[in-house]
């Protein structure tokens, strides 16, 4: 049917349909005629010349790209108070840094793990940037019980938060919530106090806030990250999350761009390296 030829090529063939129809205007056949001589004429055409697919296809992929990316800095301009200025998410870095990174993240989730070194290195490169945790535990029941636990032993002190935060993120497999709480001794939390500040409601209505600024967003995963008006998803090396802050300062405090890096990006780092989201 010319239905399905006209799906294979999108506009090209739309184009070559509307030639054809204006070639056969003169003959004036019936309507069934025209739609066989039209098929015809578009797939021999296709045949002899299967490369305009392709390029059809690629000027689609690259109108949805752009589409999406305008639609992703909108979303994120009428958002910008809650990614940067919640008080209940955790900071770390310089607290006035010309350049916010947000990273939404599951302490279950694997590439969130394997991102964990590159944040560092990210921050001990730019001590200008102000680094903004969201919790975002949506891969099991144990993810929300470390988040709350997390957010609970930040009462006590920032530093306890960040320690207790990178234990987390350096444990082995899924976490049990017998394993949470003794993380958090190791790491000297005061468990018995956390475990009380787990109950307040601010601490879940804090994260499910993340949650639904996530949906809002179009966060689909974790670990995604969120630079000015940039959203990268999963496991990215070095050299791209400080081209995106390089590109997010403001003239005044921009810096010479980095050297390239002297060894090729290792595996593990391509934009499939993050775990889709999984709702409760």
């Amino acid at each position: 049917m010319i239905e399905k030829t006209i799906g294979l090529g999108g506009i090209t063939v739309a184009v070559l349909l509307a030639l054809a129809s204006a070639g056969m205007a003169q003959d004036s056949p019936s309507t069934a005629q025209q739609e066989e001589r039209m098929g015809e004429i578009v797939r021999t055409y296709l045949l002899k010349h299967p490369e305009i697919i392709d390029e059809a296809m690629q000027a689609l992929r690259e109108r949805q790209a752009a589409e999406a990316a305008a639609k992703t800095a909108q979303a994120l301009k009428e958002h910008r108070d809650e990614l940067l200025a919640d008080p209940m998410s955790p900071v770390v870095g310089d607290p006035d840094g010309k350049v916010t990174v947000v990273e939404f993240f599951d302490y279950n989730c694997p590439y969130c793990r394997a991102a964990g070194p590159m944040v560092t290195e990210l921050l001990q490169g730019n001590p200008d940037v102000r680094f903004v945790y969201k919790e975002f535990p949506t891969l099991a029941a144990s993810s929300r019980f470390a988040a709350q636990a997390a957010l609970a032993a930040r009462r006590q002190s920032q530093e306890l938060y960040t320690v207790f935060h990178d234990r987390l993120m350096k444990a082995a497999g899924r976490l049990a919530e017998d394993a949470v709480i003794q993380i958090a001794r190791e790491a000297g939390v005061d468990v018995d106090r956390m475990r009380a500040d787990m109950e307040d409601p601010a601490i879940n209505k804090s994260i499910d806030g993340n949650i639904e600024l996530a949906r809002a967003i179009g966060v689909t995963g974790s670990p995604t990250f969120i630079i000015g008006d940039a959203m990268l998803v999963g496991v990215k090396p070095l050299q791209q999350m400080e081209s995106a802050i390089a590109d997010a300062r403001p003239p005044s405090a921009r810096r010479p761009p980095p050297s390239p890096p002297s060894a090729p990006t290792p595996a593990g780092s391509s934009a499939a390296d993050y775990h889709p989201t999984q709702r409760p």
